[in-house]
C-alpha cells in the first residue's frame, strides 16, 4: 500500500522514534516534509499544481491515501477497462474513493488538464462521457504493444487521494522512487513513457501528457484462429488453423507471424523476420493456414499451450498508419498422463512358496489409449521389484528394469511378463510386489494393493498302502458315508512329487493335488516307470467325480465297528495316565479300558518288546500321547508286536512325537465333534503353527478316524535352504499288519499264516 509524501523517507524515521506515530501517520496521512516544495512543481501534469486537487483545484492537501484502495492488478485491456469502469460506476457514479480514483485515471490519460479558473473545476461525470473513447483507446495500445502490465518503473511525480475533499492530487516526491507499475508507450517515440500507474495503489505516477491517439488505418484486417484438439498429452502434437483477411478498401500492407505459448502469462517472441506483404482488398496473407506445435516430453504443468496470429508492422521504424491486431487465441489443454494402479499385479501361480520360480503381469491404467502411449514414449523404463516385509522394513529381493511395455485398446499401460526366479525367495514370510513407470511423464509406482506370502507347503504321502476318504464306521448293521468327503493335499502335478500314495486314492468326493500309483507302472505307457521318477499321477485314483475318475456307484465299503468290537472284551482300568512303563509293561492279551481324558507316554519314548505281544487300549473319552511308541525288534513273525489304541473321540498327537507304531483308530459313535485326529497338538488342543509344528510324524501301521486333522509343517515341496523336500506326515502301511493280528476280539485265535500271495486287482 502506498501513501503520498516521503513515504519511504518517513518509515525509516517514524520507527526509530515510536511505532504508535508510524501507525497514526499510516491512517491519517502525511505531515508535510521537512524541506519545502514549490506549489508549481507539478505545472508539466497536465497543467495542474502540486498538491491542489485535481477536480476542484482550490482543495490543497499535503496527506492522504490511495487513488485506488487495493491496488491494479491486471494482465490485460479487458481486465483494467473492465476494473475501471465498475469503480466509475456510471449508472450510479457513487461518489466515493474508488469512483473518485477512476474519474482521475480515465480524464488524465485523456490527457484533459484541470479547469483551474474555474473555482469548482472539472466534473468527475466527465469521465463517464468519454469513457468508450478512454476505454477504445486503451485498447489501441494493446493492440500496438506499446501497454506492459507489469515493470519497474522509475519517476519523480506521485499522486494520492485527498480525504477530506473526496479528490486525488499530483505531488513531487524530492527524490526518485521505483515501483512496479503499468506503462503506456509513446507510439511515435517508444522510449518514452506517455502514462503510468503504480500497481500496488493504483496512484497516477511519472510526467503524464496523456495518451496520444492513433491514426486510423485504410483497410481493415480480420483474422481467426482455430484447433481440431481438445487436449493434448506431452509429446504430441497441437494443430492449430489461421487465415488473415483483408476487408478493405485499400490494399493491406503488413508484418505477420504465429505466436505460441505455453501455460499463462508471459509474452510470447514476435518472429524474427520483419518482412512485410502487401494483399488486396478481400485478399488472405499468402502460405497461411496451418501451425504443428510439438508439446515437448517435458511440458507436464503448463496446463494449456495457446497459439494465435498477430498482424502488425514490428520493424525499428513503425508505421502505425498501417494498423494491426491479432486473432483470437486457440487453446488446447495439456492434460499430463495419469495412471491408476491395475491392483493387485498377476501372480503365476497365486500361491508361492519359497524356491519357486513365478510370474508378474501387471499394468497401468490411463485415460486413454493417447495417454499410455506418451507415458510409455516418454518414459524412462518399466521397472518390477519384490521386497520382503519384516515389521515396516523392506528388503529387496528381485528387480527388473526396463521392461518392455505394450498400450492396449482400453489405455492400460502393460508391462511385459516377468519371471522371479527360484532363487529370489528362500525364506516363508510376507512379500510385496511394486511396479510401474518411472519415467519423465506418467509416473505412477504401484504395490500397496499386491502382498503375498510366500509359504512352504508341507505334505502328506501314503507309502505301501491306499487312502479312502469318505467310508464311514459301522454302527449296528448300517454306515453312513460322509458325502462331499475328499482328499486334498498339494503336489507339483508331474514329477509328481508332494502328497500322494504309492497304491489307490479313493474318495466319495474330490481327489485335488493327490497323485496315486506313485512309482509304479506308467497306465498311459507300457514302460515301467523307474524308482525316484513318478508315474501318470492318476492311475489309481478313483472318485464319485468326473474329475478324478468314477467309483462306479455312490459309496465306500464301511470301516468296522472297531470301539463296539473291543469294548465287549477290554477290562475295565482306572486312571487317567497311561506312562512309558505301563505301555511297556502291558501283556499278551492285554484289553484295557479307559474312560475320560487318557494322557499316554509320560516317561520317555515307550517301546513295546518284539515276542509278539498284542495290545489293545480302549479309551471312551479323548487320547494325548506326547511320546514316540515304538515296536522292538524281532526275528519271527511269531513274534511280531502289535499295539491297537482305538478312541471314541479325539486323538490328540503332541508336536514333539515323531513315530508312531500300531493301529490308531478314532470313532464318533455318536458323540458330535468327536472322531478327529490331529497330528500336532498340545494337550488336549489341536494347533497348527509352524514352528511348534516344524517337525515329521511318520505312522507305521495303519490310521482310521471320522477325520484327520493334518498340521505338520515340516518339508517343503521344493527343497529350498535347509527345508528338505520330504513329507510332513508319512502313513507306512507295513508287513506287520497283516503278518500279525488285529488284535480285534473277532479275530482272535486266529491261525499263523502259511503263505502270502497277492492277487489282482491290486488297489
Amino acid at each position: 500500500m502506498r501513501r503520498v509524501g516521503l513515504h519511504t523517507r518517513l518509515h525509516v524515521i517514524m520507527v526509530s522514534m515510536l511505532a504508535i506515530a508510524v501507525m497514526a501517520v499510516a491512517v491519517i496521512g502525511f505531515t508535510k516534509p521537512a524541506f519545502a516544495v514549490s506549489a508549481n512543481d507539478c505545472v508539466g501534469e497536465t497543467g495542474t499544481q502540486c498538491w491542489h486537487g485535481y477536480f476542484d483545484w482550490g482543495h490543497y492537501n499535503q496527506g492522504g491515501g490511495d487513488v485506488i484502495p487495493g491496488g491494479i492488478y491486471v494482465s490485460n485491456a479487458t481486465q483494467f477497462t473492465n476494473m475501471i469502469g465498475s469503480y466509475l460506476n456510471c449508472a450510479a457514479f457513487p461518489n466515493n474513493q474508488h469512483a473518485t480514483g477512476a474519474a482521475f485515471i480515465v480524464l488524465t490519460m485523456l490527457g484533459v488538464a484541470p479547469d483551474n479558473s474555474n473555482p469548482g473545476g472539472i466534473n468527475k461525470y466527465e469521465a463517464c462521457n468519454r469513457f468508450n473513447e478512454w476505454r477504445n483507446r486503451v485498447f489501441d495500445y494493446e493492440r500496438k504493444g506499446l501497454i506492459n502490465w507489469n515493470t519497474n518503473y522509475t519517476y519523480y511525480t506521485n499522486s494520492f487521494y485527498q480525504g477530506p475533499q473526496n479528490d486525488d492530487a499530483y505531488y513531487t516526491l524530492g527524490y526518485n522512487e521505483t515501483a512496479p507499475s503499468i506503462i503506456f508507450l509513446n507510439p511515435y517515440n517508444t522510449a518514452q513513457v506517455l502514462y503510468g500507474l503504480r500497481i500496488e495503489c493504483g496512484n497516477p505516477v511519472g510526467w503524464h501528457a496523456g495518451l496520444i491517439d492513433i491514426p486510423t488505418v485504410n483497410w481493415n484486417l480480420s483474422s481467426w484462429s482455430s484447433t481440431p484438439n481438445t487436449n493434448v498429452y506431452p509429446g504430441e502434437t497441437a494443430r492449430f488453423y489461421y487465415n488473415i483477411h483483408n476487408n478493405g478498401p485499400n490494399t493491406a500492407s503488413f508484418q505477420f507471424g504465429d505466436r505460441t505459448q505455453f501455460g499463462s502469462g508471459g509474452v510470447a517472441a514476435w518472429p524474427s523476420t520483419n518482412s512485410f506483404v502487401n494483399v488486396g482488398n478481400g485478399g488472405n496473407a499468402p502460405g497461411y493456414g496451418i501451425q504443428d506445435v510439438p508439446i515437448p516430453a517435458s511440458q507436464v504443468n503448463a496446463g494449456k499451450v495457446c497459439s494465435w496470429t498477430a498482424y502488425d508492422p514490428r520493424a525499428v521504424v513503425r508505421d502505425f498508419s498501417q494498423g494491426g491486431g491479432e486473432s483470437n487465441h486457440s487453446c488446447v489443454t495439456i492434460t499430463p498422463p495419469s495412471g491408476q494402479c491395475v491392483n493387485p499385479a498377476v501372480l503365476t501361480p497365486s500361491q508361492v512358496m519359497p524356491g519357486q520360480s513365478f510370474t508378474i503381469a501387471s499394468s497401468i491404467k490411463y485415460q486413454d489409449t493417447r495417454a499410455a502411449t506418451s507415458a510409455r514414449n516418454n518414459g524412462v523404463n518399466y521397472t518390477v521389484r519384490v521386497v520382503r516385509l519384516v515389521g515396516p522394513t523392506e528388503t529387496q529381493v528381485f528387480q527388473q528394469t526396463g521392461i518392455a511395455t505394450s498400450v492396449d485398446v482400453n489405455g492400460n499401460l502393460v508391462g511385459a511378463t516377468v519371471t522371479v526366479p527360484a532363487t529370489a525367495i528362500t525364506v516363508a514370510g510376507q512379500y510385496r510386489v511394486y511396479f510401474g513407470n518411472n519415467g519423465a511423464i506418467g509416473n505412477r509406482i504401484c504395490g500397496g494393493g499386491t502382498s503375498f506370502d510366500a509359504a512352504f507347503y508341507p505334505y502328506f504321502s501314503n507309502v505301501g498302502g491306499d487312502i479312502i476318504a469318505g467310508a464311514g464306521f459301522t454302527q449296528g448293521t448300517t454306515c453312513t458315508d460322509t458325502i462331499g468327503a475328499g482328499i486334498k493335499g498339494w503336489n507339483n502335478g508331474g514329477p509328481y512329487y508332494g502328497a500322494g500314495s504309492q497304491l489307490a486314492a479313493l474318495a466319495i468326493g474330490d481327489i485335488i493335488g493327490f497323485a496315486s500309483a506313485v512309482n509304479s507302472i506308467d497306465g498311459s505307457s507300457s514302460t515301467a516307470t523307474p524308482p525316484g521318477v513318478a508315474g501318470a499321477g492318476n492311475n489309481l485314483t478313483f472318485s464319485n467325480v468326473a474329475t478324478s475318475g468314477r467309483l462306479g456307484n455312490t459309496s465306500l465299503p464301511c470301516m468296522p465297528d472297531y470301539y463296539t468290537k473291543a469294548n465287549a472284551q477290554a477290562t475295565v482300568t482306572g486312571g487317567a495316565l497311561i506312562t512309558k512303563a505301563n505301555l511297556e509293561g502291558f501283556a499278551d492279551g492285554d484289553y484295557k479300558k479307559y474312560t475320560g481324558n487318557v494322557i499316554i507316554g509320560i516317561g520317555g519314548n515307550a517301546t513295546i518288546n518284539g515276542d509278539g505281544r498284542q495290545i489293545t487300549l480302549v479309551i471312551d473319552g479323548n487320547a494325548y500321547i506326547n511320546t514316540n511308541i515304538l515296536y522292538g525288534s524281532y526275528t519271527d513273525p511269531n513274534n511280531i508286536p502289535r499295539l491297537t489304541l482305538i478312541v471314541r473321540g479325539n486323538l490328540y498327537i503332541d508336536s514333539n512325537v515323531t513315530e508312531l507304531h500300531g493301529i490308531y483308530i478314532a470313532q464318533a459313535q455318536g458323540v458330535a465333534g468327536k472322531g478327529t485326529v490331529f497330528t500336532c497338538s498340545t494337550g488336549f488342543t489341536g494347533i497348527s503353527t509352524y514352528v511348534t509344528c516344524n517337525r515329521p510324524l511318520t505312522f507305521y501301521g495303519a490310521v482310521a478316524a471320522e477325520n484327520i486333522r493334518l498340521g505338520r509343517t515340516y518339508g517343503n515341496l521344493i527343497p529350498v535352504g535347509a527345508t528338505p523336500r520330504a513329507a510332513a506326515e508319512s502313513f507306512v502301511y507295513t508287513p506287520e499288519l497283516w503278518l500279525a493280528n488285529s488284535g480285534i476280539s473277532t479275530e482272535s485265535g486266529q491261525q499263523p499264516y502259511d503263505a502270502i500271495t497277492s492277487l489282482p486287482p491290486t488297489l
